[in-house]
């Protein structure tokens, strides 16, 4: 396995969200792009999934390490070999590379969030910096244009934290804030143990409701001339709000099972959302 074939295997599978969103992004940016989606990916397994707090700080530092080889030296991983040798990617400063390593960091030991506004700060300083490097790597450098990509990415990745409630709590892990639990009498041991209540479906009702707004005010005010530069997040945004209905449809059962679209309508929301991004010819 080549290290592009290593990176699409961990970050855009076919079937797969980014799949979809990066149809229209020409092969040479597509793959800088998957690259650093996929460092993205290992960094936050390296911060998540292990169980000693030490050994993922060994894990980290020996990342930061590697993203240095990037630009000097020679790569032993798979994404950093296809770092180096995509040069949208290897474009990118070593600082830049580096802040999606200070993001996985500060999630090593996951304390709860307060509120709304921590868990939004969590996201973008996780999936907010991937999805600005991977502008970047589109060529995007606009100080306003990466903060609107910022912007979709944090309101994208709201959609799967609320999806990924079940999955989470199968990690030791609960993501939705101190407060809104409090408000509606759930416990966190509860959510742990996957116990589905009334007072757990309103609260789930509450966030997703909560998370569309968000991806509303993402996307509101964009204008036609800024589609064509947002498209995959565009995507990926459209792609999220249909999920959050779907979790609607059922009921908010995101304890029970993970739920997910079909990668045909997948691919059906992608193109509509890439056209509606492509520039018009007057």
């Amino acid at each position: 396995m080549t290290p592009d074939e290593y990176c699409r295997e961990r970050a855009a599978p076919r079937g797969s969200t980014l799949h979809y969103c990066l149809r229209l992004v020409p092969a040479d940016r597509r793959r800088a792009v998957i690259a650093i989606q996929a460092l993205g990916r290992e960094l936050d397994d390296a911060a998540r999934l292990s169980s000693d707090a030490g050994v993922a700080r060994v894990k980290l530092a020996w990342w930061r390490g590697e993203v240095g080889t990037i630009h000097a030296g020679k790569p032993s991983h798979p994404v950093a070999l296809a770092l180096q040798a995509a040069p949208a990617a290897r474009s990118l400063a070593r600082a830049d590379l580096e802040a999606v390593v200070d993001g996985a960091e500060r999630d090593v030991e996951h304390r709860p969030f307060a509120d709304f506004a921590a868990l939004e700060a969590h996201c973008a300083r996780t999936a907010g910096v991937v999805a600005t490097l991977s502008a970047m790597a589109l060529g995007r450098r606009d100080a306003a244009a990466l903060g609107r990509v910022r912007e979709l990415a944090v309101a994208a990745r709201l959609v799967e934290v609320v999806r990924d409630v079940g999955s989470d709590a199968r990690q030791n892990r609960v993501m939705i804030p101190q407060d809104d639990l409090a408000r509606f009498g759930v416990a966190a041991a509860d959510i742990l143990a996957r116990h589905t209540s009334q007072s757990f479906t309103a609260l789930m009702a509450t966030e997703a409701s909560r998370v569309r707004e968000r991806c509303d005010r993402a996307a509101a005010g964009i204008e036609s001339g800024d589609r064509s530069a947002l498209g995959p997040w565009l995507a990926a945004l459209a792609i999220g709000r249909a999920l959050l209905g779907e979790i609607e449809r059922d009921g908010y059962r995101v304890l029970e099972h993970r739920i997910a679209l079909t990668p045909l309508r997948k691919l059906l929301i992608a193109t509509r959302a890439l056209r509606g991004a492509r520039p018009r010819c007057e």
